[in-house]
């Protein structure tokens, strides 16, 4: 994707260069701003399709004690 659309190849201009991707005609703050965007809608629609899979969106459920793991895996071995 990054390298067969038009989009794809802005966001490797910008993060490779992003004084050079300005001077080439790229919009590097419009490029920046939808990056995140996209992210945010990912990482919501992924959080929507893990309560999902856990069954419930209560703090109490068994599905914080995995996240509460996982980030102190994550800190501890990193």
């Amino acid at each position: 994707m990054l390298k067969g659309t038009a989009f794809g190849l802005h966001i490797t201009a910008t993060g490779g260069n992003e004084l050079g991707a300005e001077e080439a005609g790229i919009r590097v703050r419009r490029v920046k701003v939808l990056c995140f965007v996209i992210i945010a809608v990912i990482s919501a629609l992924i959080g929507l399709f893990d309560a999902v899979r856990i069954g419930s969106l209560d703090p109490a459920a068994p599905g914080l004690t995995m996240m509460l793991s996982g980030v102190s895996a994550a800190v501890i071995g990193g």
